[in-house]
């Protein structure tokens, strides 16, 4: 029975234990642990609710709500489509503008673009490429014209 836990991550298996537990009362905590391969202490605390998922955790620290999110993923991609270059500070100036509309006053980490690029595969970090001498120099001919 401990191969179906296998591939789960810890979070997911003392979710599992939980509720592996309110499904049979008459299961121990000791049990509900070897069964799913994690710490009785672990089951306990998220019983009691100590502790959360990772996942719910780490959505309640997020500044923008995922309305917000999907806005600035919208932009960006608007952006994209449009043929302009989009830098990280852009997303930022966008992102801080939502916020402060809210009445916050929000400070953004370092590398929150980065944690923005995981949640969000759509998005993708491409270098731009320099336009070729030879086309600058024909565009810049025409001109003078």
């Amino acid at each position: 029975m401990a191969d179906k836990y296998a591939n789960l991550s810890s979070s997911e298996r003392v979710d599992a234990a939980v509720q592996l537990i309110h499904e049979n009362p008459s299961l121990s905590l000791r049990k509900a642990a070897v069964i799913c391969n994690v710490h009785p202490s672990s089951i306990s605390r998220r019983k009691r609710g100590l502790t959360k998922a990772k996942e719910q955790a780490d959505h309640e620290k997020q500044l923008l709500t995922p309305a917000e999110e999907a806005i600035l993923i919208k932009y960006a991609l608007k952006y994209n489509d449009w043929g302009l270059p989009l830098q990280f500070k852009h997303l930022r100036q966008f992102a801080l503008e939502i916020l402060y509309r809210k009445g916050s006053q929000p400070s953004l980490g370092y590398h929150w673009h980065d944690r923005l690029l995981q949640r969000n595969p759509q998005l993708q970090v491409t270098l731009s490429q320099p336009i070729d001498r030879h086309r600058a120099s024909a565009i810049k001919e025409s001109t003078t014209r």
